[in-house]
């Protein structure tokens, strides 16, 4: 997450990279240490205006600059739009890898915090429709991207769209969304890592330490995760 945030804040500020992902580790260390699962929430639902909001106005935008369907398939090479047998084998992987569960510590963590199994059977059915266009606009933005400019570093590509084809409002937005996505996934590895500790941990070794001592290990363990991350 932070490297994501480092590369962010280079690519755009000119900051050093260095300096940006200390600076965010920082930043989200705190945030996550005295928002706790709230902060998660929050940062949630400014990702989810991002994906289903800013990501298609930009996916649109760019798709029209283009020129649209057939600027694409003309301007891609032959790999990007067959699958014979020297590819079939690398597709099927990829696809069955793509419909395995996800079940990361982020995932768990807002599986978790459902009020009830139906309430949490409906979230997932909807997540698992809303998916599908989300997929396909993320790709979209990257057959885009790529003809733009066949040879950019992958790691900035959705930089590089942003920056020089989105009008400035929708830029900002768009910095702002991809800051809140890495921002909701970070804060999940360190809220749910130091809850671990307090709780599993620290509360099976003492068992008579009150919710107040145990919020404040939580807290202590958030920040020494953090520089932990920082000294590696």
């Amino acid at each position: 997450g932070s490297i994501a945030i480092g590369k962010l804040f280079h690519y755009f500020f000119g900051m050093n990279q260095t300096l940006a992902m200390l600076l965010a580790l920082g930043i989200v260390t705190l945030y996550s240490t005295l928002g706790g699962i709230k902060a998660v929430a929050i940062t949630d639902v400014f990702q989810f205006l991002i994906f289903y909001i800013a990501l298609p106005i930009a996916c649109s935008m760019g798709y029209l600059n283009i020129g649209g369907y057939h600027t694409i398939i003309n301007s891609l090479p032959s790999s990007h739009l067959t699958i014979d047998g020297d590819n079939i084998m690398l597709f099927l992987g990829m696809a069955g890898f793509a419909l395995m569960p996800n079940a990361d510590i982020p995932f768990m963590q807002r599986a978790l915090i459902s009020s009830n199994t139906s309430q949490l059977r409906s979230t997932f059915n909807a997540v698992a429709v809303l998916m599908f266009p989300l997929f396909f606009i993320v790709a979209l933005i990257g057959l885009i991207t790529y003809i733009y400019n066949p040879n950019i570093d992958p790691d900035t590509a959705l930089y590089f769209f942003i920056q020089n084809y989105l009008p400035s409002g929708v830029i900002g937005l768009m910095i702002a969304g991809i800051l809140a996505i890495v921002m909701s996934t970070q804060d999940s590895f360190l809220n749910t890592t130091s809850t671990l500790i307090a709780r599993d941990i620290c509360k099976q070794i003492w068992p008579d330490i009150n919710d107040r001592t145990e919020l404040m290990i939580a807290r202590f363990a958030c920040v020494a995760i953090a520089i932990m991350s920082i000294s590696i």
